[in-house]
């Protein structure tokens, strides 16, 4: 990912109502100064983005907090993007894997697809040995629609690497369902629920037969196994 443009180019995809929440509030900080200037100068004329240029604007003025932007150009620029996220997306936890998935999602529509493969290769690594199945799910199939966005399913090796991932996807999905189906037995019997009540044991069958139960254990990951061994149990 090009590090130098990645600021410019997240302002650059900001729709009308986007850059208004943005705006909202920031006039006076410092990096709003930063955005409201790449905005006017090369974002709504669609100019070349030029960082030198820019440098040099803010070291001729003398105010300053606009110096001081040039003397920590870096941190600044580092700032401005994430206030632009927080501003797009005030409620959310920026360290949280819920996050991460929206901001995924959202560099997808944006097309910003060097930045969203950094985000799901982090991402990733940080699910590593997860039990959070659901979001492992979500995140290969972001991970396979950024290969045909991209056009890199006519590499074979990464076409390989897409079926591999198709199987995991498969694994996952087993997973997590034999995992719900086992919370909500578990559900039942820690509630000491004597199913003498037609209702609970017609409901209590219905999870016994459940789809996934019919599955042949030796087609299902070692973690899904438990799961199905627990609940056959």
């Amino acid at each position: 990912m090009n590090q130098h443009t990645k600021l410019f180019d997240l302002i650059n995809t900001l729709n009308k109502q986007e850059r208004k929440l943005v705006a909202l509030n920031s006039k006076k900080d410092q990096w709003y100064l930063l955005f409201q200037h790449i905005l006017d100068k090369y974002v709504l004329p669609k100019k070349t983005y030029n960082e030198e240029k820019i440098k040099n604007h803010f070291s001729k003025n003398s105010i300053n907090k606009k110096a001081t932007i040039v003397k920590n150009f870096s941190r600044i620029k580092i700032e401005t993007n994430n206030k632009i996220l927080e501003k797009l997306y005030p409620n959310f936890d920026k360290n949280s894997v819920q996050w991460k998935l929206i901001l995924i999602e959202f560099l997808f529509e944006k097309k910003i697809f060097d930045w969203m493969e950094k985000e799901i290769n982090e991402l990733e690594k940080k699910l590593t040995g997860s039990e959070d199945f659901i979001s492992k799910y979500k995140l290969l199939q972001w991970r396979n629609k950024f290969l045909f966005a991209t056009n890199q399913k006519s590499n074979e090796n990464i076409l390989q690497n897409h079926k591999k991932q198709e199987h995991t996807i498969s694994d996952l999905h087993k997973e997590i369902g034999l995992q719900k189906l086992k919370s909500e037995i578990e559900y039942l019997i820690n509630q000491q629920i004597r199913l003498q009540n037609d209702d609970l044991k017609n409901q209590f069958d219905d999870l016994l037969g459940n789809d996934l139960l019919k599955i042949h254990p030796e087609n299902l990951s070692k973690k899904a196994r438990s799961y199905f061994h627990f609940i056959k149990s």
